[in-house]
């Protein structure tokens, strides 16, 4: 049985591995509809930007896998899943800040090719989950604790 803490960890990493699957399946294998609600105008619908968006699919598909092996409990000790947590999430975290740092001094600068609302739009995002990040790794690491097991090399079942 799950603890309330683990369960919305847990709950969060479903979530958000959710909306990621969301946005790749569309980077992938529809570029030009994904970019039609990003850049200002359909003339910057290019082979190159419907290229570069593929690429930003498979970008998310990278960040997605560590969030759903973070996920997972079974057969690792509390140790190692606590580990796995911490590197997914400060990783994460950190690249978060990065691209939102970027979207914010293109929103600033007003030269972007995307449109002001998409830059805005990924600018909160990044803020809201590298925020979560920090609350989770500085704030309350107790809520990335396994389900069960407590014990030092315990294996989780």
């Amino acid at each position: 049985m799950s603890s309330p803490n683990t369960s919305i960890f847990r709950t969060l990493l479903l979530a958000e591995s959710a909306a990621n699957i969301g946005s790749i399946i569309p980077a992938l294998f529809a570029p030009e509809l994904a970019l039609s609600y990003l850049v200002r105008g359909p003339s910057q619908i290019t082979p190159a930007t419907k290229s570069l968006m593929q690429l930003f699919g498979g970008l998310v598909v990278l960040a997605t896998a560590p969030l759903l092996l973070s996920y997972l409990e079974e057969r690792q000790s509390v140790e190692q899943v606590i580990a796995k947590r911490r590197l997914t999430y400060a990783v994460m975290g950190i690249s978060e800040l990065a691209i939102g740092s970027i979207t914010l001094a293109q929103y600033m600068q007003g030269n972007s090719g995307l449109t002001d609302q998409a830059l805005l739009m990924a600018t909160g995002a990044m803020a809201v989950f590298t925020a979560m990040r920090g609350y989770f790794l500085f704030v309350r690491p107790e809520l990335i604790m396994p389900s069960s097991g407590k014990g030092s090399g315990k294996k989780l079942q």
